[in-house]
């Protein structure tokens, strides 16, 4: 007799909009924002943080037990575009410009980054991507933080792992992209 593991359920919902996605699995809840059409903008991380207190209220917990947060992470993926001229150098503060000329025509340039640090709940583990994107002088810039609690937290604290996260992903983002871009983009508060 053969047995077959059963993958634990997972479920997905997308907003009226398609913009907001929720999936649930047994051991974690993710909130997902997406720009699905040029007229959409990126709500901020304010918004972001009460939708997800939104989505938390509604869950159904049984009398007498608690949420037990253990890691949280945050992300910010963005599609960016520069002029073929001036390349990544002046978009992200990682690419500097060769003193010496290099041979042939750079096709793509890719950067990686992993950091770890403390943190009040624990510690929190960066990751950093820039890798070519679709499109013509296009990349994809994934700044990425899992904030991990170091010793067992209560359910209201929740958040708290969430916000750490966040500040440490909007830190990495703006030693990485360029004073110079972001002001072209106007944006000031990194939020």
């Amino acid at each position: 007799m053969e047995f077959f593991t059963v993958p634990p359920p997972r479920l997905w919902n997308a907003s009226q909009d398609q913009q907001w996605l929720v999936q649930l699995q047994d051991d974690r809840l993710l909130l997902n924002w997406r720009k699905v059409d040029a007229a959409c903008t990126y709500p901020k991380y304010e918004t972001i943080r009460t939708e997800f207190e939104r989505v938390l209220s509604m869950l159904d917990i049984p009398i007498g037990q608690e949420l037990v947060p253990l890691v949280a992470e945050f992300s910010y993926v963005n599609h960016i575009t520069h002029d073929e001229a001036s390349g990544l150098h002046e978009i992200y503060s990682v690419f500097q410009r060769p003193t010496q000329p290099l041979p042939g025509a750079v096709v793509s340039e890719r950067y990686e980054l992993v950091t770890r640090e403390r943190t009040e709940l624990g510690f929190a583990q960066l990751t950093v991507t820039i890798q070519p994107a679709a499109g013509d002088n296009a990349t994809t810039l994934t700044v990425s933080t899992k904030s991990f609690a170091g010793s067992q937290l209560e359910s209201s604290q929740i958040m708290e792992l969430i916000d750490s996260a966040h500040e440490v992903s909007k830190r990495a983002f703006f030693a990485i992209v360029s004073d110079r871009a972001t002001s072209n983009w106007g944006v000031q508060d990194g939020s």
